[in-house]
């Protein structure tokens, strides 16, 4: 049996309201040399029924069910579909978004014509009240070397793991996995394919519907320390990839960094979460100067004053920050 072109990896954890609707849309593209890798996460729901009966219903399909005993969280769910994955190309689906039917026609139209270590194409945000597409905002249809890295970081494409074919090559090249046991784990996952990507091709098409859930990170994460205290985890791996990968020189990567930690700091000053002992953690793990950076052009001299705090002494660096404008 020949190997499907792409797997299309589906974790799947309390969605039965929203499963159906997504397996349908693996179902109904035009595009059919896929396979899809269900990874059921121990979820307590009536969502392993509903995989069975898609299963059941469409004996077609190249479908694989992966029934784990117990929850380990999407990142092992990602991991445990890797393992079993044959196709040239992977696609990770939320169980609670689905795809345009054009949506692998598309992108494996680009991956035909070079083998790109990834293919990105644009989504939609959806929520009660309103659709909004969201637009790459690099200009070129093509990126190759540092231009990978240097453009991710200059935030030119998102950093959502779905809606990017993966060449599963690449990904086994460089034993790419997920971390496991963290969330808001796409960061990470996205930093270390902008730095190892040789080639990155981008389609200016909508291929994805990402929903907005009442109950989803995205909805939750302003004013939770809990996940500011998860985003402060992801951005010491990042610094430990950073490192490993001689980017700590990088202008682009650097400004990067500092943006998060920066977002960081804002995360729990907006929860009354900031302490000058929680600042000092987040700032010790600067890799540049906020004056290299605006003698480099990434900082303005306004930007590069604010930011002095970074560089100072612990409690004068809280200090300096106490007196900076908050919205």
């Amino acid at each position: 049996m020949n190997n499907p072109f792409i797997s299309v990896i589906i974790p799947v954890y309390n969605v039965e309201k929203y499963l159906h609707k997504c397996l349908v849309s693996v179902k109904n593209q035009t595009f059919k040399d896929f396979e899809i890798i269900i990874v059921n996460d121990a979820s307590p729901d009536n969502s392993s029924q509903i995989i069975e009966y898609f299963k059941s219903e469409n004996s077609d399909l190249k479908i694989s069910i992966l029934n784990l005993t117990q929850n380990q969280g999407i990142s092992s769910a990602r991991n445990h579909g890797l393992k079993i994955a044959r196709g040239k190309y992977i696609y990770f689906l939320d169980s609670d978004d689905d795809i345009t039917s054009d949506c692998f026609d598309i992108l494996s139209k680009k991956a035909f014509e070079y083998p790109y270590d990834v293919v990105i194409g644009e989504n939609f945000i959806i929520s009660d009240n309103s659709q909004k597409k969201v637009a790459l905002k690099i200009k070129s249809q093509t990126i190759e070397n540092n231009d990978c890295i240097n453009s991710y970081c200059r935030r030119e494409w998102y950093n959502q793991v779905w809606n990017k074919l993966y060449r599963l090559d690449f990904l086994k090249s460089h034993d790419l996995k997920f971390a496991s046991g963290h969330i808001l784990e796409d960061e990470l996952w996205s930093f270390q394919i902008a730095a190892l990507a040789k080639k990155i091709s981008f389609v200016k098409k909508c291929t994805y519907n990402y929903y907005i859930r009442p109950k989803s990170i995205i909805s939750t994460i302003k004013g939770n320390s809990h996940r500011w205290f998860a985003f402060l985890k992801i951005n010491k791996l990042i610094r430990d990839e950073i490192l490993k990968y001689n980017l700590a020189i990088n202008p682009y990567v650097g400004k990067y960094f500092l943006e998060n930690l920066l977002v960081t700091i804002t995360g729990f000053h907006s929860c009354n979460a900031l302490n000058s002992e929680l600042l000092n953690d987040i700032v010790r793990l600067n890799i540049m100067s906020p004056y290299k950076l605006f003698k480099q052009n990434q900082l303005s001299i306004k930007e590069c004053i604010a930011y002095s705090f970074l560089n100072l002494p612990p409690v004068l660096s809280h200090c300096w920050y106490k007196l900076l404008p908050h919205k």
